[in-house]
């Protein structure tokens, strides 16, 4: 597995995991690139489909069943008022997000309860 495809793979199971039901991931065309030296693409330059196109096929479908929502471990609540933005928001929950043991799931939550 190419290491775009394991990123690709991470990506999908957070999202299936947090209680996603879709994603949108780049990199569609593959072919050389020489900026920067790669080939990563989730299709062939002749439209052919390379492995990850499967896993994404696969976690689409995933994604699409019904499933019940993940009950959130650790609620943080933001106070639209007081930010701007998206850095707004971040700064203002970044410390209660990055103290959290890993592996729990997070939910921001709009207002103080």
């Amino acid at each position: 597995m190419r290491a775009g495809d394991k990123i690709y793979k991470l990506f999908y199971r957070t999202v299936l995991t947090g209680g996603g039901n879709g994603a949108i991931r780049c990199w569609f065309p593959g072919g050389y690139r020489y900026f920067d030296q790669s080939d990563y693409g989730v299709i062939n330059p002749d439209r052919s489909w390379r492995p990850v196109s499967y896993m994404n096929q696969n976690f689409a479908a995933r994604m699409r069943a019904v499933r019940p929502l993940p009950t959130p471990a650790v609620r943080i609540p933001i106070d639209l008022d007081h930010v701007r933005a998206e850095r707004g928001v971040y700064l203002s929950v970044r410390k209660k997000f990055w103290m959290n043991d890993a592996g729990k799931l997070l939910r921001l939550k709009l207002g103080n309860g």
